[in-house]
């Protein structure tokens, strides 16, 4: 089951689909012409939107099937991406410091030599030298693009 199901015509138009218009207009056009919402549909295929401004939401089940195809290949997608970053976020302090000393050596040896330029920047600028000043000054001397600092 995916964790949406109901689309407006705007929604449906905004997620590009194949096979699918590409504006409100043409979703509303595709539903007249392909009777989505034939009377014994409503509630299961279609439904009157609840909330503000009203309108139609359709199910996904009234879509071409590749569309249907890339919605949940989508959808998916986002859910696992989503997964995954409330398990990082889960991590205790023990666990993140186990996974950065997995990490091979140069990115460890990289991630130390920019903490310490971090740590010098706040360092100058707790004595009242200007951020930009100092940042520039520790980028060039380790040798960090400014953009990436």
């Amino acid at each position: 089951m995916l964790s949406q199901e109901w689309f407006s015509p705007s929604e449906i138009a905004a997620l590009a689909l194949p096979g699918m218009p590409g504006t409100k207009a043409n979703v509303i056009g595709m539903a007249e012409r392909g009777d989505w919402q034939r009377g014994d549909w409503k509630d299961v295929r279609w439904r009157q939107r609840t909330g503000r401004g009203g309108g139609i939401e359709y199910h996904y089940s009234v879509l071409p099937q590749v569309a249907q195809i890339k919605l949940t290949l989508d959808l998916v997608a986002i859910e696992e991406a989503s997964e995954r970053e409330t398990a990082k976020q889960e991590l205790t302090r023990d666990e993140m410091w186990k996974w950065f000393e997995g990490l091979p050596e140069h990115k460890t040896d990289e991630a130390k030599m920019r903490l310490e330029a971090l740590d010098a920047v706040r360092t100058l600028v707790q004595t009242g030298l200007k951020k930009t000043f100092v940042m520039q000054q520790i980028a060039a001397k380790n040798g960090i693009k400014l953009s990436t600092f």
